[in-house]
């Protein structure tokens, strides 16, 4: 489902399961190429002689954001896998409180840019590189303000588990090795085992 242009504002209580799921894995390789892109630039700025220059307040919040994004990748992965077995409440609360990180990280960004940002050289090639890692950062936390309507609407579906166990071992394939900096990615054309998989389960049930 096509999410909503304003930060936070998707509505996730007419959505299925099925697209929640794929959201998330949108979300991870989202998140990646958004981990490659800072921290490529931060590479050349440092390769420029530049990167000592940048504000410290700056430069704080974009490392915290890196850890904050690669934690999670992995967190959105583990919770994606879980699926497979279970919807659990735990998934609820985990996905809840990135939301709650990512929205202190959108504000602390603008706090550190606009407030704390003292020196900033417009125009020149080396700012126009801190200029990209700031909107990508701070752009990747805005875009994560959706995940607090998609917990919402994913707790409806707690409880929701497999009863076929040896399924859960199938569910590996869309996790893929990517040749990319971060070495895995979401393959979300064959994630649709979920799909089957959950609607498998209600056919069971009724």
């Amino acid at each position: 489902m096509p999410r909503s242009m304003l930060a936070g504002m998707t509505d996730y209580r007419h959505q299925t399961f099925e697209d929640m799921v794929l959201d998330l894995g949108k979300w991870v390789n989202g998140l990646g190429q958004v981990i490659s892109i800072i921290k490529e630039n931060i590479n050349k700025l440092e390769e420029a002689g530049y990167w000592d220059e940048v504000s410290y307040d700056f430069k704080a919040t974009v490392y915290y954001s890196l850890k904050f994004y690669e934690t999670s990748v992995e967190e959105i992965k583990n919770i994606l896998l879980e699926f497979d077995r279970e919807v659990r409440n735990d998934h609820v609360v985990r996905i809840k409180r990135l939301f709650k990180v990512a929205s202190e990280l959108y504000r602390d960004f603008g706090i550190a840019w606009h407030q704390h940002y003292g020196k900033k050289e417009y125009g020149k090639d080396e700012f126009k590189l801190v200029q990209k890692i700031y909107r990508e950062g701070r752009g990747m936390a805005s875009d994560m303000l959706d995940l607090s309507n998609l917990a919402e609407r994913l707790g409806d579906f707690v409880g929701k588990k497999s009863k076929d166990v040896n399924r859960v071992k199938k569910r590996l394939p869309w996790l893929i090795l990517n040749p990319n900096f971060y070495g895995m990615g979401i393959d979300l054309r064959k994630m649709k085992i979920l799909r089957r998989f959950f609607k498998e389960d209600s056919n069971q049930e009724r």
